[in-house]
């Protein structure tokens, strides 16, 4: 090897030496500050783990954890588009004879300041109760909005209805609507709502099956309707000779006389028998009232 050779790789060692050196450098500056060497994925999970205990916490004053209730141990954390969400199931405590069941699932964007009902069922605690807690947990980590959908239904072993159209009928209003959560469309839908509610209950229904009465080149769809028309019948012929209802008064008179009827059921198969009974009017009052099932509040508007 030439003298001129070896001085070059001298001078290129020198050079990897002195770049080296730098990065050493950067590195020991990067250790004296400990933030500075941490991925930001990492300082986000951090700051994540710190808003899920928060909301933890405060979940733990309204459900007592040790006695009926567990916070779901599948609790969960992400991050979309650099929203921070936590969520949370709120479970009835397993026993050997009864297995564990979902009370309330909540979604906590707590980025957007929105807490998301994502189910309320029938548990050991009234869904009123629950419904309540969500509010105040909302109104206390001070979110701007609390949201759900509303598909309510009572289920029995062998039909079911919707309970939002049963509650509208009675009530004029859902069971969530009358704790404040309310579609953008609310009172537009209240317009048409007390004008189905105040018609006789038989002309709604005469009104609402002029559609499945006429006849279709379909084959299908006239076997479809001619149930439907079957169904509705057998249940308008129940609710006047088995539950003694006339058919005559206003729509709502009817469902106040309906309800009185089955707060009374005490045997299962008796319960059974109203749900199926009322399955067919309840689908066919659905399918011509309209109501948005996209219900929100600001907690800050409740008293709780």
């Amino acid at each position: 090897m030439s003298y001129k050779t070896k001085k070059n790789n001298y001078s290129n060692q020198a050079n990897n030496y002195s770049k080296h050196a730098n990065n050493y450098s950067k590195q020991a500056n990067n250790y004296s500050n400990p933030a500075n060497h941490l991925n930001s994925k990492v300082l986000n999970w951090k700051k994540r783990r710190e808003i899920k205990n928060k909301i933890k916490l405060i979940i733990e004053e309204f459900y007592e954890t040790s006695k009926i209730f567990k916070i779901s141990p599948y609790s969960y954390l992400y991050g979309v588009n650099k929203d921070i969400s936590v969520q949370f199931n709120i479970l009835t405590r397993e026993t050997s004879n009864n297995p564990s069941k979902i009370c309330l699932t909540l979604d906590f964007n707590h980025s957007k300041k929105k807490l998301s009902i994502n189910e309320l069922n029938k548990c050991s605690i009234n869904g009123a109760i629950n419904l309540i807690n969500a509010i105040k947990i909302a109104k206390k980590l001070e979110y701007n909005t609390i949201s759900l959908g509303d598909y309510s239904e009572i289920n029995g072993n062998y039909c079911s209805y919707s309970l939002k159209i049963f509650n509208i009928l009675l009530n004029g209003e859902s069971w969530y609507n009358k704790y404040g959560l309310k579609s953008e469309a609310h009172e537009r839908e209240q317009k048409e709502i007390i004008k189905i509610r105040n018609k006789s209950f038989i002309k709604n229904i005469d009104k609402f099956m002029e559609k499945y009465n006429k006849q279709s080149k379909d084959y299908y769809v006239r076997q479809k309707n001619k149930l439907i028309i079957k169904n509705v019948w057998m249940s308008l012929q129940y609710i006047q000779t088995m539950y003694s209802i006339n058919i005559k008064y206003q729509t709502k008179t009817v469902f106040k006389q309906l309800d009185i009827y089955r707060k009374k059921l005490k045997k299962d198969d008796e319960k059974d028998m109203f749900i199926c009974v009322l399955g067919p009017i309840i689908e066919l009052f659905n399918g011509n009232i309209t109501y948005d099932t996209s219900l929100s509040a600001h907690p800050s508007e409740f008293d709780y």
